[in-house]
């Protein structure tokens, strides 16, 4: 059930999932009941979920409808806000959200099913869900499946710390259909995060590699970018801007914002990035 199969499970990836949620919501205003929200072990876009269980709370509380409906967050996170890289300074923040606005959560679980009226965790558990936003796992592009030995069990294609394929040499990737098929300094074993910044980041690195075994200039000097992760989770009453960065060792930083500011610069910050991909211009620091 975690894609969508039923219509028992809601999530935004794209304009016709984030109108299926809004009907969604629509619906829980007007016939309110508990809810989960959370991340499926595997998914990679991990702090829209945040944003989104916020975001429902203070919606439900406006129209006076939220002691009608439960809230429950689950993930696969060892702990809230690790964002599947190990982000430790987000983690008291989102704990004390959490608790202000009475928001039950479960770390460090596998969701087993998505059903109708409950999901079902690893151990068993059922939490009782009249409507599910849970983020299903990116399982790459069914094209690239029908590419023999191009991509793995998982349906990415496995890479190098150049972005070459781990068995074909005229083959690179970058972004979010790429893993790195052994671990790279400074994520441990972890995957990188999925945002945009960062596949673009990772794109340039790529492509200074091709054109160096094409004998034009040297290969990137290191995989992944100094800073390496900036996200505003923006909420109505008050946002946070988190960033983690390093040459070798990661240092994470929170830092609490406005509300209405944190809206802004998330306005201003995805204003940016478009104007920045359209114009074809992508050096970024």
């Amino acid at each position: 059930g975690a894609a969508g199969e039923f219509s028992e499970n809601h999530f935004i990836v794209g304009q016709a999932t984030s109108e299926d949620v809004r009907n969604r919501v629509l619906q829980l205003i007007r016939d309110p009941g508990p809810i989960v929200v959370g991340v499926i072990q595997g998914a990679g876009y991990i702090s829209a979920m945040y944003e989104l269980v916020l975001g429902l709370d203070s919606m439900l509380r406006r129209e006076r409808v939220r002691e009608q409906a439960s809230i429950t967050f689950v993930t696969s996170e060892p702990y809230l806000g690790h964002l599947g890289f190990g982000q430790t300074a987000a983690q008291s923040r989102f704990e004390r959200q959490f608790l202000e606005r009475g928001i039950e959560y479960r770390t460090g679980v596998d969701v087993k099913r998505v059903a109708r009226g409950e999901v079902v965790l690893d151990g068993g558990e059922a939490v009782p869900a009249t409507a599910s936003f849970l983020m299903p796992p990116f399982t790459g592009d069914v094209d690239l499946w029908k590419s023999q030995g191009l991509t793995d069990e998982s349906g990415m294609v496995p890479i190098d710390a150049r972005y070459k394929h781990v068995t074909a040499d005229s083959i690179y990737a970058a972004g979010v259909a790429a893993r790195f098929a052994r671990p790279v300094p400074r994520l441990q074993g972890m995957e990188p995060p999925q945002t945009g910044y960062l596949s673009i980041q990772m794109g340039k690195r790529a492509a200074q590699n091709v054109a160096s075994l094409l004998a034009c200039g040297a290969p990137a000097h290191q995989t992944l970018p100094w800073l390496l992760d900036v996200r505003i989770i923006e909420t109505a009453e008050s946002g946070l801007l988190l960033a983690s960065y390093g040459s070798h060792q990661l240092t994470h930083r929170a830092i609490s914002l406005p509300g209405a500011l944190s809206t802004r610069l998330k306005i201003a910050s995805e204003r940016y990035v478009t104007r920045r991909l359209h114009s074809g211009k992508v050096s970024f620091v």
